[in-house]
């Protein structure tokens, strides 16, 4: 059960997606970013999150069936929240994104022979090229990304801002702090160190 809380809201970091729903349907995202370099807490493998970044207001979200979008947020009156897309903002994120495969293949290839180097970057352009092609995409499951994610939500927070729901007129989307459930594992972790210190004493 999520109470108001009157503190204010921090999104910047990553949120997991504890439930979703639009038009009274329940969904959830099952995100397809190729290459997708993912940090998960255990027992939360496999599950989808939002990544805000206070820096440049953006926030990741994954996809329907498609790959990840990037939009920007602006927090009203810390009660509500709009979700919007911005072409700088998407065209600074692809850039990034082809600069950072770049280097990653780079660096994981210097020590391979020349033919596995030329297979790697011809899988690469194949990735740089459907990104490309995606910056336009008008797709069916693009289009729901957009739709589910885009437009106003109130917020309403739990007492300790560990938890929040984000509701629009169609999207009503759940969220637990990934940071929260961090230092959750990690007591969970120490408690069990505790008790089997105790059990041998």
């Amino acid at each position: 059960m999520i109470s108001c809380s009157t503190e204010q809201v921090e999104l910047d970091g990553n949120w997991v997606i504890n439930r979703m729903s639009h038009s009274n349907k329940t969904v959830y995202p099952n995100d397809l970013t190729p290459n997708k370099i993912s940090f998960d807490i255990v027992g939360t493998e496999g599950i989808e999150k939002l990544e805000f970044n206070e820096v440049d207001s953006s926030v990741i979200v994954p996809g329907f069936q498609s790959e990840e979008m990037i939009l920007h947020y602006r927090l009203f009156n810390d009660d509500s929240l709009e979700f919007k897309i911005d072409n700088q903002l998407l065209n600074a994120y692809k850039t990034r994104f082809l600069d950072i495969k770049y280097e990653d293949t780079l660096f994981a290839s210097i020590s391979t022979r020349s033919e596995q180097l030329e297979n790697l970057k011809d899988s690469l352009n194949t990735v740089r090229d459907s990104i490309i092609l995606n910056r336009g995409s008008y797709s069916e499951q693009y289009q729901l990304t957009k739709k589910i994610y885009t437009g106003t939500f109130k917020i309403t927070k739990s007492s300790k801002n560990d938890q929040l729901i984000l509701k629009s007129s169609e999207t009503e989307i759940q969220l637990v702090s990934e940071k929260y459930l961090t230092e959750q594992r990690i007591n969970e972790l120490f408690q069990r160190v505790i008790n089997y210190s105790q059990h041998y004493v």
